[in-house]
This record gives C-alpha cells, sequence and structure tokens, in this order.
C-alpha cells in the first residue's frame, strides 16, 4: 500500500543533492524501507515526487489568485475564483489524505535523525518538523471545524470547498461519521510510528496493529458511517481479513520454531490473500460494469427525449 502511494515517475535525488548541497542522499533505515522505496534517512528525498506536488500547490494558487484579478475578461476572472476555491481547500486536502501514508513513514525516520550540521540538514529537519505540525493538526483541526459547521456540510458551496473530507459518508448518523476519515488519517501515523520505531520488535508491532484493528471494527459496527451500507460490510471484511493475516503473521515469528508449520501457514496466508484480492477484483469489475451500463441507460433516455 505505502509502495503504490510513493509512486514516483522521476528520481528527485540528484535534484536535491544539487540544490542543498548534500553529497548523499544517506543510507536507507533498513533493507524493508529500501524495497519499499524509502531509500534515505531525509524527508525529502524519501517523498519524491510527492514533493512535485507540494511545490506545484503555491505556484497553481499564485496562477489563480492573478487570474481572479485579471478585470479585462469576465470568463477568466470566473475561472481563476473557481479553481482557487478548489486548490484551497479540496485539493489540498486531496494531497494530504492520499499522501498521509508516505509523509508519515518519511516524518518519522528523519525524525529519529534530526541534524543541523549543514544548510541542506537543516531544510531536511525543518521540513521534518513542518510535516509532523501537518500531519497531527490536519485531521484534529479539520475534525474540530466540521463539528462546529455541521449544519452546513450538505451546502453546495461548503461541500466544494470541504467535501474531500466527508465524501461518502452517512451525515444522518450525526457526528460521530466524522471520525472516519480522522481515524483513517490517524491509523496511519500510527503504522508509521510503529514500523519505524518498534521495527527491532515485530511482536509489539502486531499487538499495535491488531488493537487498532479491533478498535475500527468496533467504531464500524456500531456507528455505520459510510452511505452506501455494501461499503459498511466491505470494509468490515476487510479489518477482519487484515486481522487473520496478523495472526498468521505471528506464526512466522521466533515464538513458533517448527518449519513445517511455518512452511505449511504460508500456504494459508496466500488462500487469505488471494481470496481476498479475487473478491476485490470482482467487486471491481461489477462495479464498472454497472457504471457503464447506467451511463448507457441515461444516454438513451436522452436521445428518447430528443426525438419526441
Amino acid at each position: 500500500m505505502i509502495q503504490i502511494a510513493a509512486f514516483d515517475f522521476y528520481d528527485t535525488g540528484d535534484l536535491l543533492d544539487y540544490l542543498l548541497g548534500q553529497a548523499q542522499k544517506g543510507e536507507a533505515l533498513n533493507s524493508n524501507f529500501e524495497t519499499l522505496g524509502f531509500e534515505s534517512l531525509f524527508i525529502l528525498h524519501n517523498l519524491g515526487t510527492l514533493l512535485f506536488l507540494f511545490v506545484y500547490y503555491p505556484i497553481a494558487i499564485a496562477f489563480t489568485s492573478l487570474c481572479a484579478k485579471f478585470t479585462y475578461s469576465r470568463d477568466v476572472s470566473e475561472w481563476g475564483i473557481e479553481r482557487r476555491r478548489e486548490l484551497l481547500y479540496g485539493f489540498f486536502i486531496g494531497i494530504v489524505v492520499e499522501s498521509y501514508s508516505v509523509l508519515a513513514v518519511s516524518c518519522c525516520i528523519n525524525l529519529r535523525f534530526l541534524t543541523w550540521s549543514s544548510y541542506g540538514e537543516t531544510i531536511q529537519s525543518l521540513a521534518t518538523l513542518s510535516c509532523l505540525v501537518l500531519l497531527v493538526a490536519t485531521p484534529l483541526f479539520l475534525l474540530t471545524f466540521l463539528r462546529n459547521r455541521f449544519e452546513s456540510l450538505q451546502e453546495r458551496e461548503f461541500r466544494q470547498k470541504y467535501g474531500e473530507f466527508y465524501k461518502s459518508l452517512n451525515l444522518q448518523q450525526g457526528r460521530m461519521v466524522l471520525l472516519q476519515p480522522v481515524l483513517f488519517m490517524l491509523r496511519r501515523l500510527q503504522l508509521a510510528i510503529t514500523v519505524v520505531y518498534l521495527n527491532e520488535t515485530i511482536i509489539w508491532q502486531i499487538s499495535v496493529l491488531v488493537f487498532q484493528i479491533i478498535l475500527q471494527i468496533n467504531y464500524l459496527g456500531s456507528v455505520k458511517p459510510f452511505e452506501d451500507p455494501w461499503q459498511n460490510h466491505i470494509e468490515m471484511f476487510n479489518e477482519v481479513i487484515v486481522m487473520f493475516v496478523l495472526y498468521t503473521i505471528i506464526c512466522f515469528t521466533p515464538f513458533v520454531e517448527d518449519v513445517l508449520v511455518k512452511f505449511k501457514l504460508g500456504f494459508v496466508l496466500c488462500a487469505i490473500l488471494m481470496f481476498y484480492f479475487v473478491l476485490h477484483a470482482v467487486i471491481i469489475v461489477k462495479g464498472t460494469i454497472r457504471g457503464i451500463r447506467f451511463k448507457c441507460l441515461i444516454s438513451r433516455g436522452k436521445k428518447h427525449m430528443l426525438k419526441e
């Protein structure tokens, strides 16, 4: 999951070394992190091409602001105002939510090795501290802000600004549904802290992850936060599958010494994961076909109305 979220199409390492005056990006925390794409101890190197999005953001804000003040063309001015509104709120929230896992892991790694001995290392350390503030403040601020404005969440203008944070939630269930996106982000922050700071004790990693899964299952079962009932069931199913996988992984720790048992459980683990992937593939294909059929029906209906 983290590796997919950290998809890179351009190696930013050489560019950062040139700009920050660093001779090298440093070694990875360990081989596991290097396999996942976290090849450095520094946050900016680990962010990769995600860094371009955060650089693009202020540039896009400045450009749309200039367009909004373009008085010679009303169309350009209206376009700039509309795009700036989307960028200021929805786009930024979307970036943070979608890249939260990568930001959290990169930040936790660099926090272990904060240094201020050179210009480049100072920039990396300041970026790490800024990222830490962003990771903690974003979900808590949005939760507090949206809970206080709960009556306005259905309004069109308000949804355009902040809808990215609570889309697909069933607001009829009350303010408790707003905990879902907050838990989504905080769980990933906890995962990052666990894998970075408890990377030598796998049993503690599994225990922490199982505990958070139990809390999430209780929340999903009691609140049912999603608008689509099927999505509530799918989320519950996902949590149960992850718990089964974690229980299986326990048997691959030094607590189980029998190699034959580990060998047989490997097939059990593969079967669980295969069932999980096949089920989700079927759901995705079925949803795609249903969407295509729905659009075809709408298109036919429009043509029929035009003929009449």
